[in-house]
């Protein structure tokens, strides 16, 4: 075994084996290793860990000599080995060291920092090291590229510690309000509101100045772009910052030199800037703003023009010798959103190569003004994100994107004749998206077209032809359907009443159709296409732990409070249930108008809380044990009471997910049951019917 702090691409292995043929030859002595056949190689770490045990001294680990020492190698040890030596991958030594810094080993994560450097440059070593990055420093902007979810404990970590950050107010970059704001729009929950809106406030305050002053007294095309790059990546500053937005786009566009790029003035002289056109570019193609493609084109058609031919890269001003960073990342951006980029695949294999050959021995890049961290963020998500990057040419899906956003535009604004135009806007964007998904693959054997070549399918033929591509190659299988197909096809009628009618759309009835119209093209833009074709905002959560039944968190006043969906995995046959409760009297649960569960079966003691949990026309779904829909005495009259109060249960089948169990959908209309059943005894033979056949599902 290598002493602690020895180099070499095999200083962490240790080889276990036998000494044989021991030969003394003066003060000398000979022998022969065998390495043991099946557990040749182990490694230092597992040893080190088990060191006292081994009866290593702590100075031993650290010297060079030969030590004999009385006992067996424990088991465990023996059975982490491996009988070839295991290759130390950038993804194995890459782990180590973001272990190593968590747990503060300092010499061993120095070790490992130099066994890194042997690593040639990559997207997976960069990757990688996020880790190690956010251990130092939490950048918000690296946490979409780890993988981290809003909504999960791993992404309520993340808000604690960027939060944090913030209250501790220390090294904080100049354009910390934007990072702040774009991070808990898509992390935050209602807990941090406030601090959302102060860095909007801040935002916009800085978007204001940047549009004061005229001629030699206009602030700096880079910094306008800039400002605008950061707001185009965050649908919440799209929307809350619009005015400042629009200002500062036409006052960006106005400024276009007519060769397409953007000057800059560097020293009291003005020169085409690279990295602030890129900056521009970026930011309006982003902003999805059709009126601007003439600009967008001419600027992506001199960014081309201005690559090393050396390097591949861009340098930050036009004449300038040395590539750099920023400017070669958003140009390299720019191209593939742009309409040539199947017209310079060379060029962007170039660029692309430079970038991944400049990250520094712990994969980082750096660009002055801006922190190794923001930096590592921004090129990250350029390289590993690049098949979201849709270029200008992709008709269908870019008319599908900003039909969508025009329709949260319109739908924030308010107002019943907004109504009407967003409903309209949200069914032009399932049309083109399904269109584009017609165009992008091929395996689906279909047209957005009908068979005389002009006319269109409609989105309502398109959802079929869909439905029906998907389970012929097996995506689908019948009679599985469309996921939100039935809630689409209403929202189209919808459209079509608006049109042709005038009709109205209320503000519930256009919510719930823009949600599903969100929900299906996310859907099936990532599942089939690999694309996140839509930013939207996420909903917010708050998380409170407590026993739901006995001390209810989520209550308004001495009530609970009620909400439009309920989901929950309660615990099953829960037999301590009742303990702390007056059952037949606890108003919180409302039992006494459906009757008691069984004292050691507790199912329907949480499906009650749901239901009382409910807005007047609210829906739940719940996971119970499969026992509750015919388990008989005093659950099969807590059913019958449901049922004739109103309460309409709908059974699925889990087979794919969770066998033995049933997710029960109940939807609170608070209708005359009388309309369907003429009366009590009715309603009992029904329910017998309909419940004699069930079996184990």
């Amino acid at each position: 075994m290598y002493e602690v702090g020895a180099g070499g691409p095999h200083a962490r292995v240790v080889r276990h084996g036998r000494i044989r043929n021991i030969v003394r030859r003066g003060h000398e002595l000979a022998f022969t290793f065998e390495p043991d056949p099946k557990h040749a190689f182990l490694d230092r770490s597992a040893v080190l860990r088990i060191a006292d045990r081994l009866g290593i001294q702590q100075f031993e680990q650290h010297r060079t000599h030969w030590a004999i020492k009385d006992g067996d190698i424990p088991a465990e040890l023996i059975a982490t080995s491996t009988a070839e030596r295991a290759q130390r991958t950038i993804a194995v030594v890459a782990a180590e060291y973001v272990e190593a810094r968590r747990e503060g080993r300092r010499r061993e994560a120095a070790e490992l920092a130099e066994e890194l450097e042997d690593f040639p440059p990559s997207l997976e070593k960069a990757l990688s090291l996020v880790p190690a990055r956010i251990l130092q420093q939490p950048t918000p902007e690296l946490y979409p590229i780890l993988g981290i979810e809003p909504r999960t404990p791993e992404g309520r970590n993340a808000v604690v510690a960027v939060v944090a950050r913030d209250h501790n107010g220390q090294d904080l970059p100049a354009d910390w309000s934007y990072s702040l704001a774009w991070f808990l729009d898509l992390y935050g929950s209602a807990t941090e509101a406030g601090r959302l809106d102060g860095a909007l406030a801040e935002c916009a305050t800085h978007m204001i100045a940047l549009g004061t002053g005229e001629g030699e007294a206009a602030a700096p095309v880079e910094d306008i772009g800039y400002a605008l790059w950061r707001c185009s990546r965050s649908p919440k500053l799209i929307g809350d910052l619009r005015r400042e937005i629009a200002v500062l786009t036409d006052r960006l566009v106005r400024r276009q030199e007519g060769g397409g790029y953007w000057n800059e003035t560097r020293e009291g002289v003005p020169r085409p800037g690279l990295r602030a056109t890129a900056l521009a570019t970026v930011a309006l193609q982003r902003l999805g703003d059709d009126r601007y493609h003439d600009a967008i084109r001419k600027a992506v058609s001199w960014l081309i023009t201005q690559v090393i031919p050396d390097t591949g890269a861009l340098p930050r001003d036009a004449g300038d010798d040395d590539p750099e960073v920023i400017a070669t990342t958003l140009a390299m951006e720019a191209i593939r959103r742009s309409d040539f980029v199947d017209d310079v695949p060379h060029v962007l294999a170039a660029g692309d190569a430079w970038l991944v050959s400049g990250q520094t021995v712990l994969g980082g890049w750096q660009a002055e003004p801006w922190a190794e961290d923001f930096v590592a963020a921004l090129v990250l998500e350029y390289l590993a994100r690049q098949n979201e990057m849709l270029p200008q040419v992709d008709g269908f899906l870019l008319m599908a994107r900003d039909f969508f956003r025009k329709a949260e535009e319109l739908q924030l604004e308010g107002g019943a004749n907004n109504r009407r135009l967003a409903a309209i806007a949200t069914v032009h964007a399932v049309e083109m998206f399904l269109y584009g998904l017609f165009e992008r693959r091929e395996d689906l054997a279909l047209s957005a077209f009908r068979e005389n070549g002009t006319e269109t399918l409609g989105p309502r033929e398109a959802l079929g032809a869909l439905q029906a591509a998907l389970q012929r190659i097996g995506v689908l299988h019948a009679p599985q359907r469309l996921s939100h197909r039935d809630n689409l096809s209403a929202l189209v009628g919808r459209g079509d009443g608006i049109i042709h009618r005038a009709h109205e759309i209320s503000e519930a009835e256009l919510r719930d159709g823009m949600k599903h119209a969100r929900r299906f093209i996310e859907k099936y833009a990532r599942s089939l296409l690999d694309l996140n074709l839509i930013l939207h905002n996420a909903p917010t959560a708050m998380i409170m732990q407590g026993h739901t039944l006995t001390d209810p968190k989520f209550r308004d006043g001495d009530a609970l409070k009620t909400f439009d969906y309920v989901v929950a995995n309660p615990p099953f046959s829960d037999k301590r249930w009742s303990t702390g409760l007056d059952p037949l009297h606890d108003e919180l649960i409302a039992l006494s108008r459906f009757g008691v569960p069984p004292a050691k079966q507790g199912d329907y003691a949480y499906l009650l809380h749901i239901v009382r949990s409910l807005k007047s026309a609210g829906k739940g779904a719940c996971i119970l044990p499969h026992g509750v829909l015919f388990r008989g005495n005093a659950e099969a009259e807590l059913r019958r009471n449901l049922v004739r109060k109103g309460y309409i249960i709908h059974t699925y089948k889990f087979s794919e997910a969770v066998e033995d169990e049933v997710v029960l959908d109940l939807v609170y209309e608070a209708r005359d049951i009388d309309q369907r059943l003429g009366s009590e005894d009715k309603i009992d033979q029904w329910f017998d019917a309909k419940t004699e056949a069930l079996n184990d599902w």
